[in-house]
Protein backbone atom coordinates (compact mmCIF):
# COMPACT_ATOMS: atom_id res chain seq x y z
CA UNK A 1 0.00 0.00 0.00
CA UNK A 2 1.37 3.43 -0.98
CA UNK A 3 2.33 5.93 1.72
CA UNK A 4 0.18 9.07 1.25
CA UNK A 5 2.96 11.24 2.73
CA UNK A 6 5.67 9.91 0.37
CA UNK A 7 6.75 12.34 -2.40
CA UNK A 8 5.81 11.49 -5.99
CA UNK A 9 8.21 9.23 -7.89
CA UNK A 10 8.98 11.92 -10.46
CA UNK A 11 10.10 14.26 -7.64
CA UNK A 12 12.37 11.54 -6.27
CA UNK A 13 13.86 10.99 -9.71
CA UNK A 14 14.43 14.74 -10.11
CA UNK A 15 16.12 14.99 -6.68
CA UNK A 16 18.20 11.88 -7.40
CA UNK A 17 19.35 13.32 -10.71
CA UNK A 18 20.26 16.62 -9.08
CA UNK A 19 22.19 14.82 -6.35
CA UNK A 20 24.05 12.75 -8.90
CA UNK A 21 24.98 15.72 -11.08
CA UNK A 22 25.60 18.50 -8.59
CA UNK A 23 29.40 18.05 -8.56
CA UNK A 24 29.59 17.94 -12.36
CA UNK A 25 27.85 21.29 -12.74
CA UNK A 26 31.07 23.08 -11.75
CA UNK A 27 33.33 21.25 -14.22
CA UNK A 28 32.74 23.17 -17.43
CA UNK A 29 34.98 26.25 -17.66
CA UNK A 30 35.74 26.14 -13.92
CA UNK A 31 37.50 29.16 -12.46
CA UNK A 32 39.57 26.98 -10.10
CA UNK A 33 42.02 24.18 -10.82
CA UNK A 34 40.55 20.77 -10.15
CA UNK A 35 43.84 19.49 -8.72
CA UNK A 36 45.25 22.25 -6.52
CA UNK A 37 42.35 24.73 -6.26
CA UNK A 38 44.33 27.70 -7.61
CA UNK A 39 42.59 30.29 -9.77
CA UNK A 40 42.78 29.42 -13.48
CA UNK A 41 42.29 31.86 -16.35
CA UNK A 42 44.29 30.12 -19.10
CA UNK A 43 44.28 26.60 -20.57
CA UNK A 44 46.69 25.32 -17.91
CA UNK A 45 47.03 25.96 -14.18
CA UNK A 46 49.98 28.20 -13.43
CA UNK A 47 50.60 26.40 -10.12
CA UNK A 48 50.56 22.69 -10.99
CA UNK A 49 50.24 22.54 -14.78
CA UNK A 50 46.88 20.74 -14.76
CA UNK A 51 44.94 21.21 -18.00
CA UNK A 52 41.75 23.24 -17.61
CA UNK A 53 38.54 21.47 -18.58
CA UNK A 54 36.38 23.56 -20.87
CA UNK A 55 33.57 21.02 -21.02
CA UNK A 56 32.42 17.75 -19.49
CA UNK A 57 34.72 14.79 -20.19
CA UNK A 58 33.40 12.62 -23.04
CA UNK A 59 34.48 9.12 -23.99
CA UNK A 60 36.12 10.39 -27.19
CA UNK A 61 38.15 12.91 -25.16
CA UNK A 62 39.24 10.17 -22.76
CA UNK A 63 40.32 7.95 -25.66
CA UNK A 64 42.11 10.86 -27.31
CA UNK A 65 44.01 11.58 -24.09
CA UNK A 66 45.11 7.93 -23.77
CA UNK A 67 46.26 7.78 -27.39
CA UNK A 68 48.05 11.10 -27.02
CA UNK A 69 49.97 9.86 -23.99
CA UNK A 70 50.99 6.69 -25.81
CA UNK A 71 51.71 7.92 -29.35
CA UNK A 72 52.71 11.54 -28.82
CA UNK A 73 56.13 12.08 -30.41
CA UNK A 74 56.84 15.07 -28.16
CA UNK A 75 56.04 13.49 -24.81
CA UNK A 76 54.71 10.27 -23.37
CA UNK A 77 55.35 6.56 -23.99
CA UNK A 78 56.39 6.62 -27.62
CA UNK A 79 58.64 9.64 -27.11
CA UNK A 80 60.33 8.00 -24.13
CA UNK A 81 60.74 4.74 -26.04
CA UNK A 82 62.37 6.53 -28.96
CA UNK A 83 64.73 8.43 -26.67
CA UNK A 84 65.72 5.22 -24.90
CA UNK A 85 66.92 3.90 -28.26
CA UNK A 86 68.79 7.11 -29.14
CA UNK A 87 70.13 8.52 -25.86
CA UNK A 88 69.16 6.41 -22.82
CA UNK A 89 71.59 8.02 -20.42
CA UNK A 90 70.28 11.48 -21.32
CA UNK A 91 66.71 10.40 -20.54
CA UNK A 92 67.71 9.33 -17.04
CA UNK A 93 69.81 12.48 -16.59
CA UNK A 94 66.97 14.74 -17.74
CA UNK A 95 64.47 13.10 -15.41
CA UNK A 96 66.82 13.18 -12.42
CA UNK A 97 67.62 16.86 -13.05
CA UNK A 98 63.96 17.91 -13.21
CA UNK A 99 63.03 17.71 -16.91
CA UNK A 100 60.21 15.22 -16.38
CA UNK A 101 57.06 16.30 -18.20
CA UNK A 102 58.11 14.91 -21.59
CA UNK A 103 58.93 11.41 -20.24
CA UNK A 104 56.93 8.67 -18.59
CA UNK A 105 58.15 7.94 -15.07
CA UNK A 106 61.05 5.48 -14.70
CA UNK A 107 58.92 3.11 -12.61
CA UNK A 108 56.21 3.05 -15.27
CA UNK A 109 58.85 2.37 -17.93
CA UNK A 110 60.24 -0.52 -15.88
CA UNK A 111 56.76 -2.03 -15.56
CA UNK A 112 56.34 -1.72 -19.34
CA UNK A 113 59.46 -3.85 -19.80
CA UNK A 114 58.32 -6.31 -17.12
CA UNK A 115 54.93 -6.63 -18.81
CA UNK A 116 56.65 -7.37 -22.13
CA UNK A 117 58.72 -10.11 -20.47
CA UNK A 118 55.64 -11.66 -18.82
CA UNK A 119 53.85 -11.65 -22.17
CA UNK A 120 56.77 -13.46 -23.80
CA UNK A 121 56.92 -16.01 -20.98
CA UNK A 122 53.19 -16.62 -21.31
CA UNK A 123 53.34 -17.06 -25.11
CA UNK A 124 56.35 -19.38 -25.03
CA UNK A 125 55.40 -21.22 -21.82
CA UNK A 126 54.69 -24.57 -23.61
CA UNK A 127 58.12 -24.49 -25.30
CA UNK A 128 59.89 -23.38 -22.11
CA UNK A 129 58.07 -26.01 -20.04
CA UNK A 130 59.21 -28.73 -22.44
CA UNK A 131 62.81 -27.52 -22.29
CA UNK A 132 62.81 -27.18 -18.50
CA UNK A 133 61.35 -30.69 -18.15
CA UNK A 134 64.07 -32.14 -20.37
CA UNK A 135 66.75 -30.27 -18.43
CA UNK A 136 65.51 -31.54 -15.07
CA UNK A 137 65.28 -35.10 -16.39
CA UNK A 138 68.95 -34.93 -17.25
CA UNK A 139 70.03 -33.57 -13.87
CA UNK A 140 68.00 -35.69 -11.44
CA UNK A 141 70.09 -38.37 -9.71
CA UNK A 142 69.21 -42.00 -10.33
CA UNK A 143 70.23 -45.24 -8.63
CA UNK A 144 69.78 -45.18 -4.88
CA UNK A 145 67.61 -42.05 -5.07
CA UNK A 146 65.11 -43.62 -7.46
CA UNK A 147 62.90 -44.89 -4.66
CA UNK A 148 62.90 -41.48 -2.95
CA UNK A 149 61.97 -39.83 -6.26
CA UNK A 150 59.07 -42.21 -6.73
CA UNK A 151 57.74 -41.46 -3.25
CA UNK A 152 58.03 -37.73 -3.95
CA UNK A 153 56.20 -38.14 -7.26
CA UNK A 154 53.40 -39.97 -5.44
CA UNK A 155 53.04 -36.97 -3.13
CA UNK A 156 53.21 -34.46 -5.98
CA UNK A 157 50.77 -36.35 -8.16
CA UNK A 158 52.99 -36.01 -11.24
CA UNK A 159 56.47 -36.83 -12.47
CA UNK A 160 59.20 -34.94 -10.65
CA UNK A 161 60.76 -33.24 -13.73
CA UNK A 162 57.34 -31.99 -14.77
CA UNK A 163 56.63 -30.58 -11.29
CA UNK A 164 60.05 -28.89 -11.18
CA UNK A 165 59.42 -27.35 -14.60
CA UNK A 166 56.04 -25.99 -13.43
CA UNK A 167 57.58 -24.36 -10.38
CA UNK A 168 60.60 -22.99 -12.24
CA UNK A 169 58.37 -21.41 -14.89
CA UNK A 170 56.24 -19.81 -12.16
CA UNK A 171 59.45 -18.57 -10.50
CA UNK A 172 60.56 -16.95 -13.75
CA UNK A 173 57.23 -15.14 -13.97
CA UNK A 174 57.70 -13.83 -10.42
CA UNK A 175 61.26 -12.81 -11.24
CA UNK A 176 60.17 -10.42 -13.96
CA UNK A 177 57.48 -8.76 -11.86
CA UNK A 178 58.50 -7.77 -8.33
CA UNK A 179 61.73 -9.77 -7.91
CA UNK A 180 63.65 -7.92 -10.64
CA UNK A 181 62.69 -4.62 -9.03
CA UNK A 182 63.89 -5.70 -5.59
CA UNK A 183 66.85 -7.89 -6.55
CA UNK A 184 68.21 -6.21 -9.67
CA UNK A 185 67.16 -2.56 -9.96
CA UNK A 186 67.60 -1.67 -6.30
CA UNK A 187 70.96 -3.46 -5.79
CA UNK A 188 72.18 -1.95 -9.07
CA UNK A 189 71.25 1.56 -7.95
CA UNK A 190 72.92 1.03 -4.56
CA UNK A 191 76.08 -0.40 -6.14
CA UNK A 192 76.29 2.44 -8.68
CA UNK A 193 75.93 5.04 -5.96
CA UNK A 194 78.66 3.66 -3.71
CA UNK A 195 81.07 2.66 -6.48
CA UNK A 196 81.00 6.12 -8.06
CA UNK A 197 81.66 7.70 -4.70
CA UNK A 198 85.18 6.27 -5.05
CA UNK A 199 85.64 8.73 -7.94
CA UNK A 200 84.27 11.63 -5.91
CA UNK A 201 80.79 11.64 -7.52
CA UNK A 202 78.05 12.31 -4.99
CA UNK A 203 75.07 10.65 -6.66
CA UNK A 204 71.92 10.26 -4.60
CA UNK A 205 70.22 6.88 -4.45
CA UNK A 206 67.12 8.33 -6.08
CA UNK A 207 69.23 9.51 -9.04
CA UNK A 208 70.93 6.17 -9.61
CA UNK A 209 67.54 4.46 -9.18
CA UNK A 210 66.17 6.55 -12.06
CA UNK A 211 69.04 5.32 -14.24
CA UNK A 212 68.51 1.74 -13.06
CA UNK A 213 64.76 1.68 -13.77
CA UNK A 214 64.97 3.29 -17.19
CA UNK A 215 67.90 1.21 -18.41
CA UNK A 216 66.79 -2.13 -17.01
CA UNK A 217 63.24 -1.49 -18.21
CA UNK A 218 64.62 -1.04 -21.71
CA UNK A 219 66.82 -4.12 -21.35
CA UNK A 220 63.66 -6.10 -20.59
CA UNK A 221 61.99 -4.64 -23.69
CA UNK A 222 64.98 -5.50 -25.89
CA UNK A 223 65.25 -9.09 -24.64
CA UNK A 224 61.48 -9.53 -25.03
CA UNK A 225 61.68 -8.26 -28.62
CA UNK A 226 64.58 -10.65 -29.24
CA UNK A 227 62.69 -13.71 -27.95
CA UNK A 228 60.77 -14.55 -31.17
CA UNK A 229 64.11 -14.85 -32.99
CA UNK A 230 66.14 -16.70 -30.33
CA UNK A 231 63.65 -18.84 -28.39
CA UNK A 232 62.86 -21.16 -31.32
CA UNK A 233 66.58 -21.82 -31.88
CA UNK A 234 68.08 -22.84 -28.54
CA UNK A 235 68.02 -21.74 -24.92
CA UNK A 236 71.77 -21.15 -24.97
CA UNK A 237 71.50 -18.72 -27.88
CA UNK A 238 68.82 -16.70 -26.10
CA UNK A 239 70.85 -16.66 -22.88
CA UNK A 240 73.99 -15.45 -24.66
CA UNK A 241 72.08 -12.77 -26.59
CA UNK A 242 70.31 -11.59 -23.42
CA UNK A 243 73.58 -11.51 -21.49
CA UNK A 244 75.13 -9.37 -24.22
CA UNK A 245 72.23 -6.89 -23.93
CA UNK A 246 72.48 -6.90 -20.11
CA UNK A 247 76.15 -5.92 -20.34
CA UNK A 248 76.43 -3.76 -23.48
CA UNK A 249 73.32 -1.59 -23.24
CA UNK A 250 74.18 -0.18 -19.76
CA UNK A 251 77.68 0.51 -21.05
CA UNK A 252 76.23 2.61 -23.83
CA UNK A 253 73.72 4.34 -21.54
CA UNK A 254 76.10 5.22 -18.74
CA UNK A 255 78.15 7.81 -20.66
CA UNK A 256 75.56 10.60 -20.64
CA UNK A 257 74.66 9.94 -17.00
CA UNK A 258 77.90 9.03 -15.23
CA UNK A 259 80.42 10.39 -17.72
CA UNK A 260 82.81 8.84 -20.23
CA UNK A 261 86.10 7.14 -19.56
CA UNK A 262 87.38 3.64 -18.83
CA UNK A 263 87.19 3.96 -14.99
CA UNK A 264 83.52 4.96 -15.13
CA UNK A 265 82.66 2.26 -17.64
CA UNK A 266 84.47 -0.27 -15.46
CA UNK A 267 82.51 0.75 -12.36
CA UNK A 268 79.24 0.50 -14.29
CA UNK A 269 80.24 -2.99 -15.46
CA UNK A 270 81.13 -4.08 -11.91
CA UNK A 271 77.81 -2.78 -10.59
CA UNK A 272 75.97 -4.57 -13.41
CA UNK A 273 77.70 -7.87 -12.65
CA UNK A 274 76.99 -7.52 -8.93
CA UNK A 275 73.29 -6.89 -9.47
CA UNK A 276 73.06 -9.66 -12.08
CA UNK A 277 74.59 -12.10 -9.59
CA UNK A 278 72.13 -11.01 -6.89
CA UNK A 279 69.23 -11.35 -9.33
CA UNK A 280 70.26 -14.85 -10.45
CA UNK A 281 70.75 -15.86 -6.83
CA UNK A 282 67.27 -14.58 -5.97
CA UNK A 283 65.81 -16.79 -8.72
CA UNK A 284 67.50 -19.85 -7.20
CA UNK A 285 66.25 -18.93 -3.72
CA UNK A 286 62.71 -18.25 -4.95
CA UNK A 287 62.68 -21.56 -6.82
CA UNK A 288 63.94 -23.50 -3.80
CA UNK A 289 61.48 -21.86 -1.40
CA UNK A 290 58.58 -22.28 -3.84
CA UNK A 291 59.39 -25.95 -4.34
CA UNK A 292 59.62 -26.53 -0.59
CA UNK A 293 56.28 -24.83 0.03
CA UNK A 294 54.63 -26.77 -2.79
CA UNK A 295 55.96 -30.12 -1.55
CA UNK A 296 54.82 -29.31 1.98
CA UNK A 297 51.36 -28.39 0.75
CA UNK A 298 51.04 -31.51 -1.39
CA UNK A 299 52.30 -33.68 1.48
CA UNK A 300 49.65 -32.18 3.75
CA UNK A 301 46.92 -33.01 1.22
CA UNK A 302 48.40 -36.48 0.62
CA UNK A 303 48.23 -37.38 4.31
CA UNK A 304 44.68 -36.18 4.83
Amino acid sequence: MNDPQAPPLKDLARESGAAANHWTATIADAAKCGSCGAAVSENYCSQCGQKRLRQRLSFSQLLSDVLSRVFNWERGWLYTLGCMFRCPGQVARDYASGKQRCYVSPLAYYFLGAAAQLLVLWYYSPLLHQRFTSAFQGTLPAGNNQEANEKLEAVLGQELPNALADIYLATMQQSYSYAALLFFCLPWAIALRFLFRTLGDDFRLGETMVFSLYVFGHVLLLTAALAPFTFPLASEIHMLASLAIYVLYPQWAQGAFFGAGIPRRSLTLVATLISTGIFMGSIVVLFTVSFGIYVGYRAYLFNQ
